[in-house]
């Protein structure tokens, strides 16, 4: 069905391109020079690779990011700071007015030799023009060789590498561009030992190689490393699934909330708190499944919660605005089982409220759907994971855990005893 291949596509976006996540955050926050503006940044390119993931070709990963979020960062720059992109064709200008077009850096060998300094090679990169700032950041921070720099700046590897010796030389007087290619490991064998001949027995070319050398090591010293904040990665997980609800076709939508919970209860309960009788049929492995997979996901991708928080005056208003469901969020720490937070995960392409909390080292997540019919209490175990579901009132509670199926009893019966009324 349409919105099970939406769900795998998101899944495989998350693994493949969230892990850069960071370095597209910090390459945005370097040309916007604003913690705010590059988290907006980063969220419009990230929803733009995820609406055209299906052009991405196995491959680097980060790179095909990083490309999308300078874009993105462009166009944001000549929306609401045009002053800040320097045209392609002023380029030539900077080549003639020397380093001192650039940015007045002052006496830099005594900067360099002045740690207690460092931080003023910050505001020297951040002083750069826009493209030389991009090419020392992608090359010095994020360590890019100079054909990956091409590939995310779109530009030739020779353009790349006049751009990283202006960017440098306004930092450190002159450098030769032989030099930063020598450096940077880029030259071939041959050549690099005959420089590294010359280098040992220049007065000149030697100290300005050193210098060169502590240069870069002095910007990754003393530049901050932007990391994308947890509140940004929350409002692009919520987006990414908001999102892949949208895409899903409407003449293959999910299942309705109705049909959906009352097919979960196709089979046959044994008791009351009894376990479910898998009756075979695909289509109740696929729901429960789907429930598993989610907990799992939960786990293994580092999102278990988008608002965390044992403050239950907290997570409830969280979800409003988010779902149609406002889940009765309880903290049950007394009891042993503390409230750690709340997400919201995509279930038969709808958003779900899914309460998380937890038993010793065992997770728990509690989702809330629409209630089916029925009141079953019921336990189903799946790969050594238990589900069990109850309803209350309107509500249908599935929970989800590699906890001991007694205890998800008796966490039921607590839940139910701290919610009712």
């Amino acid at each position: 069905m349409a919105w099970i291949a939406e769900r795998r596509r998101r899944s495989r976006f998350e693994s493949v391109v969230l892990p850069h996540l960071d370095a597209g955050y910090a390459l945005a926050r370097w040309l916007t020079r604003n913690d705010a503006d590059a988290a907006d940044v980063v969220q419009e390119a990230v929803l733009r690779a995820y609406r055209y993931f299906d052009t991405y070709r196995e491959g680097d990963a980060k790179s095909w990011l990083l490309r999308i979020v300078r874009r993105t960062s462009y166009s944001w720059l000549e929306r609401n700071r045009p002053a800040d992109v320097v045209p392609l064709d002023a380029e030539a200008g900077h080549e003639e007015g020397g380093t001192g077009a650039l940015l007045a850096a002052g006496n830099t060998e005594a900067l360099l030799q002045s740690r207690s300094d460092l931080r003023r090679l910050d505001v020297l990169v951040e002083a750069l023009p826009a493209p030389l700032r991009e090419v020392i950041v992608l090359r010095e921070l994020h360590e890019l060789g100079y054909r990956e720099i091409a590939e995310v700046t779109g530009v030739p590897i020779g353009t790349v590498m006049s751009r990283l010796h202006r960017a440098r030389s306004a930092l450190c007087d002159e450098v030769r561009p032989h030099l930063d290619a020598y450096i940077d490991g880029e030259l071939a064998e041959v050549e690099r030992t005959l420089l590294r001949d010359h280098l040992a027995g220049c007065p000149e070319c030697g100290p300005e190689a050193a210098a060169l050398e502590r240069l870069r090591n002095d910007i990754r010293l003393s530049a901050p490393i932007y990391r994308a904040p947890e509140a940004l990665r929350s409002r692009i997980r919520f987006a990414l699934r908001a999102e892949g609800a949208a895409s899903a076709p409407a003449a293959r939508a999910a299942p309705g909330w109705l049909a959906y919970a009352a097919s979960i209860l196709v089979a046959v309960a044994v008791g009351s708190g009894g376990t479910l009788l898998v009756t075979g049929e695909r289509q109740e492995d696929t729901i429960a499944g789907e429930l598993i997979d989610n907990h799992l996901r939960s786990l293994l991708a580092s999102h278990l919660t988008d608002v965390a928080s044992s403050d239950q005056h907290t997570v409830k208003p969280w979800f409003a605005g988010k779902s149609d469901l406002a889940p009765p969020a309880v903290d049950l720490a007394g009891e042993g089982f503390p409230l750690v937070g709340g997400r919201l995960d995509v279930i038969a392409g709808k958003p779900v409220p899914a309460l998380v909390y937890r038993r010793r080292e065992h997770v728990i997540n509690v989702f809330v759907l629409p209630a089916s019919r029925g009141d079953l209490t019921s336990t189903l175990s799946r790969h050594g994971y238990s589900l069990r579901h109850w309803n209350e009132g309107d509500l249908g509670f599935w929970v989800a855990s590699d906890a001991a199926p007694s205890e998800l009893v008796e966490f039921e019966r607590i839940f139910r005893a701290a919610t009712s009324g």
